[in-house]
Parts: C-alpha cells; sequence; structure tokens
C-alpha cells in the first residue's frame, strides 16, 4: 500500500472545500496554529488537544554513538527533541478500532 503525503497546501485546499472559504484564508489558518504549537514547543510548554493527541518536549539522554561511515565511537550530548503523542481515540481510529 503506498503511503499518500498531504502537504500543508493540500490541507487547506481540502479544508477549504468542507469550510466553504478560500485556500488562502485556511492557508492562513493552517500556518497560525502550526507556527504557534512550535512556539509553545520552544518555549518547553506541551499542547494537548482533546481527542487528537499531545505535543510535547522530551529530553533524550546522553549517550555513547557510532559514525557510520567510520565505526568511530561518538559522545552524544543530551538533547531535546519535539515528540507526538496520540490520544486513545486517535490511536483506535488509526488501527481500525474507532
Amino acid at each position: 500500500m503506498k503511503k499518500q503525503v498531504i502537504n500543508k497546501d493540500d490541507l487547506s485546499r481540502e479544508l477549504a472545500d468542507e469550510l466553504c472559504l478560500s485556500p488562502r484564508q485556511v492557508k492562513s489558518s493552517v500556518e497560525i496554529i502550526f507556527n504557534r504549537i512550535a512556539e509553545e514547543l520552544a518555549n518547553e510548554k506541551t499542547i494537548q488537544i482533546v481527542g487528537f493527541g499531545k505535543f510535547l518536549v522530551r529530553k533524550r539522554k546522553a549517550r555513547v554513538g557510532r559514525d557510520p561511515n567510520t565505526g568511530e565511537r561518538l559522545n552524544l550530548p543530551e538533547t531535546e527533541t519535539p515528540v507526538f503523542s496520540p490520544s486513545r481515540n486517535l490511536s483506535r481510529l488509526v488501527k481500525g478500532k474507532g
């Protein structure tokens, strides 16, 4: 099964059709939402959207890795990374039990 990729333009066009708005208006709203989520994550805040999921920042411990080209050991520092945790409803829907 080939996975379909939907970018912001596609999403905006589809939402515009459903909402009877112009794609430009919807794309602006989509951009505002995504930018706001990114800003909140940058400030180490968690965004919880009930019924959808939670966006948060998780710390990854420092660890030893390897350079794939040379096999040399590398000390990788502690990092923070954005994470999405789906709600139970979303997980069930994706698994076909929703």
